[in-house]
């Protein structure tokens, strides 16, 4: 199951109907198209792990190098070999080709359990992955991976996980990536994730993330994938838990471009349903501190023949 699913007990408003990140948990974006961790590219590729098959009898032996044969041969890191690719991230963070075995290896354990969270936390995984990622800035699949664990690890609410991923920088370093891979729509959408998560878990983690120019980031990857339903999704949702800052926030906002991004996104998936959720949600969000935003928002839908709805 998806690590995030428990955050369903902290949906305590109207606003939280639905498991915050528990339907993207594990998806990500290939081009316009947004695919299921059980539906992932083979071996090697960046987020390294087999293919799903349907279930096999155990006395079935699947052909060498089958979806059935890789689901069969995955197994759960053990403690040990968690620590070690930790412990190799953090002894030499300068061998790219170690630091995406390493990545690879945490993210897929933590996207796959969330026993594993407390281990990987416990060693030092945050700090590890910081330094990778301040290191290999222009390495796209580590930035990606580092980010996918990020947010696996910040969906551990009940580990403290949030704050625990915010403290050592993860908002500047999710935006420090965001800015120097504009056009990587599985980056962006990573990214967006984690400060969703990291966001959600507390008014401290949020207002870092706010001030570490969050809101920016996040509204620049609406406007450069608007066409990526994956994309548009995830941003939306970390759109509408940072606005929940206030008045500056919603300020920000508008100031990056906000509010044409948010109408061009919509129109672009006005059939989605995913995407009009997030987008109603967000917009609640933005008129409940600011009624000039919400003004403007409902003029360019009007002209666009976009139907907003604003009940609770």
């Amino acid at each position: 199951p998806s690590s995030a699913l428990y955050l369903n007990s902290l949906c305590s408003s109207p606003t939280r109907t639905l498991q915050r990140g528990a339907f993207r948990v594990g998806e990500f974006a290939s081009g316009d198209d947004a695919r299921r961790m059980e539906d992932a590219p083979p071996p090697g590729s960046l987020a390294g792990r087999p293919p799903s098959a349907p279930a096999l009898p155990d006395d079935v032996v699947p052909p060498p190098g089958s979806p059935a044969a890789m689901s069969r041969a995955w197994r759960m890191p053990s403690k040990a070999e968690l620590q070690h690719a930790v412990q190799a991230l953090r002894d030499d963070p300068y061998d790219a080709d170690r630091c995406v075995a390493c990545c690879t290896l945490l993210e897929s354990a933590t996207q796959r359990s969330s026993a594993s969270h407390k281990k990987v936390l416990a060693a030092g995984a945050a700090e590890a992955f910081l330094v990778a990622m301040k290191v290999h800035l222009r390495n796209v699949e580590v930035q990606t991976l580092a980010l996918r664990t990020l947010q696996h690890l910040a969906s551990s609410v009940y580990l403290n996980g949030p704050k625990l991923v915010a403290d050592v920088g993860a908002c500047a370093a999710a935006v420090a990536a965001m800015n120097a891979h504009a056009g990587h729509p599985l980056l962006q959408q990573a990214a967006c994730h984690a400060l969703e998560l990291v966001a959600f878990g507390g008014l401290e983690q949020r207002g870092r993330a706010v001030a570490d120019g969050a809101i920016e980031a996040v509204v620049q990857a609406l406007k450069a994938h608007k066409d990526s339903a994956s994309v548009v999704q995830s941003a939306l949702a970390a759109l509408q838990v940072l606005t929940e800052e206030g008045e500056n926030a919603v300020k920000r906002f508008a100031d990056a471009g906000g509010v044409s991004s948010l109408v061009s996104a919509l129109q672009a998936h006005k059939d989605d349903a995913q995407v009009s959720y997030w987008g109603n949600l967000l917009v609640r969000t933005l008129s409940t501190f600011s009624i000039d935003v919400k003004t403007e928002i409902q003029r360019k839908c009007h002209w666009k023949g976009l139907e907003l709805d604003l009940e609770d």
